[in-house]
């Protein structure tokens, strides 16, 4: 029974070798490409729905058009797709934006 529970010291080995993280920026454009949006699963099973009302969505909207800071998109590549773990609600409110 005991092999089915990893030490603490087992764990973070495993976060460490085998994790890489990229901190990187990207332009609204570059992210909603052709070539990306294909590849991006803003809906993965464990997200919630969407669930933001229209007067968040265009507040959140604005905030882009006027170049405040909002919080990053956080994904996950699986070797096939990139999955969004966290920012489903940004994410989708800018894809609703550019699409009508």
């Amino acid at each position: 029974m005991s092999d089915l529970y990893l030490n603490q010291e087992q764990f973070e080995m495993i976060f460490k070798n085998h994790l890489k993280i990229d901190v990187y920026s990207k332009s609204i454009e570059s992210l909603f490409s052709i070539r990306n949006r294909g590849r991006i699963d803003y809906r993965p099973y464990y997200q919630r729905n969407y669930v933001w009302d229209s007067a968040k969505a265009t507040y959140f909207i604005e905030s882009v058009l006027l170049g405040t800071e909002v919080p990053p998109l956080i994904f996950f590549n699986n070797g096939v797709t990139s999955e969004v773990i966290d920012g489903r609600q940004r994410f989708e409110t800018l894809a609703r934006f550019l699409d009508s």
